[in-house]
C-alpha cells in the first residue's frame, strides 16, 4: 500500500456511540448555567411593556437603594466608567441593535434596563420595581400591516453597517417604508413565458413564527479584570462573539476568551452574538462576575424564526412541463435585522427548489415589524419557501391529474447541471434520490382505509438548500508522547455530535486508533477560529481542516519513518497507532515523537485550514432532502396524526451513520412542530403564548409510528471522504408534504401553517359548503 494513500476508514462511516451522552444522561455535563464563580452575583432585565414608544423617563433610585443591589444599568451608563462602552450597538449584517434600549422601543419585551443584586431572585423583584416611563407610539404589529403603503415605520433613520460579521447581499433601505431590502434574482422571460402558457395556477402561502426552542435557555457568566473579558456562553459562533465583545469594549480580541461548555440546543437561536455584551456591560460596572439567565419566556424575546408571506404564479406548457415559475416572498424579520438579510437571500435560492425551471424570477423582501427579533433557525428562510413552493407543485399535479414525484421528476436539476446562474452546478443525482423515497413509501404505514370519521392520506415534498456558509474554518491537533492525539476546533457541540464526528475523522486521516483522541471543548481563548457552527458546515467545513491537520501530522510520521529505515515514504502506513514499513517494521507513533525529541516527551502539531477562496463558486455542496408523510385526519375535529415518515438525503459519506439518523429525525420533529402545532402569537404587540403551557412543542407522542430514513452516499462532497453537509434538507420537506397529505385524504388545500384542529376544521366545512353550493 501506498503511504501515500490512506487505509480505508476504520472509525468514519461507523455508528459510534456519542462521546458525550454518558456526561449528559448522567447529569455530569457542565452548561452556562452550572458555572459559579466566586463572588458572582444575579442579573436580571428590565423590559419595555409597549412594542413601541419613546422613553421619556426610567427610575431606579429606589431600586438602586435596596439591601442587596449592586447596580442598575440603563444605556446612559454604557459609555461612562466602569464600564466603558466605546460603542453600543451590534448585529450580525448591521449594528443595529442596542445591548439597552436608549431614546426609543421597537418591541414588547426589548431590555431597556438591567439589575444586578446578590440573588437571582432578588434582581428579578428589583427589576419589576424599577419605573419605566414610555410614550406610546402607533406600531406596525403584523407583516401584513407592516407592508401597507402608509404602515407606521419601524425604522425611521438607518445604522451603521461598518464591521458586522457579514455584510448585506444588496444595501438595506430606511425612511421610505418597512420593507428594508428586496432581494431578487431571475432567469429567462417570466412574464412572456406566462402569456404563452397552455394553463396558469397561482396561489398564496402563509408560514408562522416560530421559536427555536431548546431546553436551555440563554445563560451567560461574564468575569472582567481590568482589560480581560471571560464570558461562558452556549454561543454557536464563539469566534463571532469574541470578536463583537472586543469592538464594543474597546480591547484587544486577544484579551477576550468565550467559553462553552455543553449546549442545551440551539438551533440557530444562539447564533451570533446575544445577551453577552449585556452580561459584560453588568460585570464591568460591579467588578464581580456576573450571571444572566433568562427563562423560557424571555428567551423568546432575544431570536426566533421569521414568518412569511409568499404569493406564485407558475404556467405549464401542452404536456404539462413547468415551464415558468414567479415568486414573490416576504420575511417578518421582528425589530432588528440580525441575519434578516441572509435569511431573504436563502429563501429566494430556496423558494426556486431543486429545480430547472426553464424562466423564473423569485424576488424576497425583509419586511420590519414592531414584534420580537427574527433571527436564525434550521434551514434559515428554506422551510418557508419550501412549504410555498411544493404545496403549488402538488396542486399543479393534482390539477393536471399527474403523478406529484412525476412531475418534479420533469423539472429537477440533472448532476452537473448550472441550474442557478453563477452558482455551484447540481451535484446531486436527485432522481436516485427520488428512487430511493418511492422504495422506502411503499413499507410506509398509511393506515387503515374505513368509513368512519377517519380519512388517510400519503402526501410527497422536496427541499433544497444551499448551506456551508462561510467556508472558513481551522483545525489544531497535537500528538503527544504518549500516542495520544488532541483535536481543537472551534465548531460548538450543541448537540448534533460534532465532537464524536472531529473524533472519528482525526482517528482515520491520522491512522489512529479512535480510543487515543479526544477533542477539547470549544473556547476561543486557546482554541482555532471557526466561522459558524451552523449551515449544515460542521463536518463538512471543520472536519476538513481536521482531515488536512491529521494528514500533516501524518506525513511527519511517514517521512521519518522513511528516514529511519531508509525507504521511500510510499512504503510506510500508518494506521491503529502503528507506524509500519518494509520488511515488518512497526513501531508506535509515540516513537518517532521520542527519536525527534531525543527524550520521553513532545508534541508533534498539525494545522489544517478552510479558507473561502478555495470554492470558485457558492454554495460548496447542495443540500437535497425529500420526503414522504401518511397522515390521518379526523373529519369531526380536525385533528392531523402523522402516522408514518420516510426521508431520503444526499450525504455524500455518512461519518457517523448513527448521528446521521439523529439529526434526520430531529430536522423532521422540528418540522413537525411548524406544520402542526408551533406557532408564536402577539395581542396588541404582547407576546400571548410565551411560555410551553400555551406554546405547544412536539411531544414524544407527536413523533410519526413508522420513521425511514435513507443515505444516498456517492462521496461527491467537499468534505473529509467525500462528506457533505446534513441536518438541514430533512426540515425543508415536512410542512408541504404533511399538507399534501391531508390533501389527498380530505380534498381540503391548506396554504397556511401550522394545520391545527381548528384550522383543518374550518377548511373541512368551507369544503363541504363549497360541495352543498354544487
Amino acid at each position: 500500500m501506498s503511504g501515500a494513500d490512506y487505509p480505508a476508514p476504520h472509525a468514519v462511516g461507523q455508528a459510534l456511540p456519542r462521546e458525550d451522552g454518558y456526561e449528559k444522561v448522567t447529569g455530569r455535563a457542565m452548561f452556562a448555567g452550572d458555572v459559579r464563580l466566586p463572588g458572582m452575583l444575579e442579573a436580571a432585565v428590565v423590559r419595555s411593556p409597549v412594542p413601541k414608544g419613546v422613553i421619556r423617563r426610567i427610575d431606579v433610585e429606589a431600586a438602586l437603594a435596596t439591601p442587596g443591589v449592586h447596580a442598575v444599568l440603563t444605556a446612559a451608563d454604557l459609555r461612562k466608567p466602569p464600564v466603558g462602552c466605546t460603542d453600543t450597538r451590534y448585529g450580525v449584517v448591521i449594528r443595529d441593535r442596542p445591548i439597552l434600549a436608549e431614546d426609543r422601543v421597537t418591541f414588547a419585551g426589548e431590555p431597556v434596563a438591567a439589575v444586578v443584586a446578590d440573588t437571582r431572585q432578588l434582581a428579578r423583584s428589583t427589576a419589576l420595581a424599577v419605573t419605566v416611563e414610555i410614550e406610546a407610539e402607533e406600531a406596525a404589529l403584523t407583516l401584513d400591516d407592516a407592508l401597507l403603503p402608509h404602515s407606521p415605520l419601524v425604522h425611521p433613520t438607518g445604522f451603521e453597517v461598518e464591521d458586522a460579521v457579514y455584510s448585506s447581499p444588496l444595501p438595506l433601505t430606511f425612511g421610505e417604508s418597512n420593507t428594508g431590502l428586496v432581494y431578487e434574482t431571475s432567469r429567462g422571460d417570466v412574464d412572456a413565458a406566462l402569456r404563452d402558457c397552455a394553463r396558469t395556477f397561482e396561489g398564496t402561502y402563509r408560514f408562522p413564527a416560530v421559536y427555536q426552542y431548546a431546553m436551555e435557555p440563554f445563560t451567560v457568566v461574564a468575569k472582567t479584570v481590568e482589560d480581560t473579558i471571560t464570558v461562558w456562553s452556549p454561543a454557536q459562533h464563539p469566534s463571532q462573539v469574541t470578536r463583537d465583545l472586543a469592538r464594543l469594549f474597546g480591547v484587544g480580541v486577544n484579551d477576550v476568551r468565550v467559553s462553552v461548555p455543553f449546549v442545551g440546543g440551539g438551533f440557530g437561536s444562539k447564533s451570533f452574538t446575544h445577551i453577552e455584551p449585556l452580561t459584560v456591560a453588568l460585570s464591568r460596572a460591579v467588578g464581580r462576575p456576573v450571571r444572566l439567565e433568562f427563562d423560557v419566556s424571555e428567551a423568546m424575546t432575544v431570536s426566533r424564526r421569521h414568518n412569511a408571506l409568499a404569493r406564485i404564479r407558475s404556467g405549464v406548457d401542452e404536456d404539462g412541463d413547468i415551464v415558468a415559475y414567479d415568486l414573490d416572498i416576504s420575511y417578518d424579520t421582528g425589530a432588528y435585522t440580525l441575519l434578516g438579510p441572509y435569511v431573504v437571500a436563502k429563501g429566494v435560492f430556496r423558494g426556486l427548489g431543486a429545480y430547472d425551471f426553464p424562466h423564473y424570477r423569485a424576488r424576497g423582501r425583509l419586511v420590519f415589524t414592531n414584534t420580537s427579533p427574527a433571527g436564525s433557525m434550521r434551514a434559515v428562510g428554506g422551510p418557508q419557501a419550501a412549504f410555498a413552493l411544493e404545496s403549488h407543485l402538488d396542486e399543479i399535479a393534482v390539477a393536471l391529474d399527474l403523478d406529484p414525484v412525476e412531475t418534479r421528476r420533469r423539472v429537477v436539476a440533472r448532476r452537473g447541471a448550472e441550474f442557478r446562474a453563477g452558482r455551484t452546478p447540481m451535484d446531486a443525482d436527485i432522481s436516485e434520490g427520488l428512487d430511493s423515497l418511492e422504495r422506502l413509501a411503499r413499507d410506509l404505514d398509511t393506515g387503515t382505509p374505513s368509513q368512519s370519521r377517519q380519512r388517510f392520506g400519503t402526501g410527497f415534498a422536496m427541499g433544497v438548500a444551499d448551506p456551508g456558509a462561510s467556508p472558513v474554518s481551522t483545525a489544531v491537533l497535537r500528538l503527544a508522547a504518549d500516542g495520544s492525539l488532541t483535536v481543537a476546533v472551534g465548531s460548538t457541540e450543541i448537540g448534533q455530535g460534532v465532537r464524536t464526528v472531529m473524533r472519528q475523522i482525526a482517528a482515520d486521516a491520522l491512522g489512529a486508533r479512535y480510543d487515543d483522541v479526544t477533542v477539547t471543548p470549544t473556547d476561543t481563548g486557546h482554541g482555532p477560529y471557526d466561522a459558524s457552527t451552523g449551515a449544515s458546515r460542521s463536518t463538512s467545513m471543520s472536519g476538513l481542516a481536521v482531515y488536512r491537520a491529521a494528514s500533516g501530522i501524518r506525513a511527519r510520521l511517514v517521512r521519518a519513518a522513511g528516514d529511519e529505515w531508509d525507504c521511500s515514504p510510499d512504503d510506510v502506513v500508518v494506521h491503529e497507532g502503528v507506524v509500519t514499513g518494509p520488511g515488518d517494521r512497526a513501531r508506535p507513533m509515540e516513537y518517532f515523537v521520542h527519536r525527534h525529541f531525543g527524550q520521553n516527551g513532545g508534541n508533534f502539531y498539525g494545522i489544517g485550514e478552510v479558507t473561502g477562496g478555495e470554492f470558485a463558486t457558492t454554495p460548496a455542496f447542495w443540500e437535497v432532502g425529500a420526503g414522504t408523510a401518511s397522515v390521518s385526519v379526523d373529519t369531526d375535529t380536525g385533528q392531523v396524526r402523522l402516522i408514518g415518515y420516510a426521508s431520503v438525503a444526499d450525504v455524500g459519506k455518512a461519518v457517523n451513520p448513527l448521528l446521521l439518523a439523529g439529526q434526520e429525525h430531529g430536522s423532521v420533529v422540528q418540522g413537525i412542530g411548524h406544520t402542526l402545532y408551533e406557532e408564536l402569537e402577539w395581542d396588541q404587540g404582547q407576546l400571548a403564548n410565551d411560555s410551553l403551557l400555551s406554546y405547544r412543542v412536539p411531544r414524544t407522542t407527536d413523533v410519526p409510528e413508522s420513521f425511514a430514513e435513507a443515505f444516498i452516499e456517492n462521496g461527491d462532497g467537499p468534505g473529509p471522504y467525500g462528506a457533505k453537509g446534513a441536518g438541514e434538507g430533512g426540515i425543508l420537506p415536512v410542512g408541504a408534504a404533511i399538507a399534501n397529505a391531508v390533501y389527498a385524504a380530505t380534498g381540503a388545500r391548506l396554504r397556511e401553517l401550522p394545520l391545527t384542529p381548528e384550522r383543518v376544521w374550518r377548511a373541512l366545512r368551507d369544503l363541504d359548503g363549497a360541495s352543498d353550493e354544487r
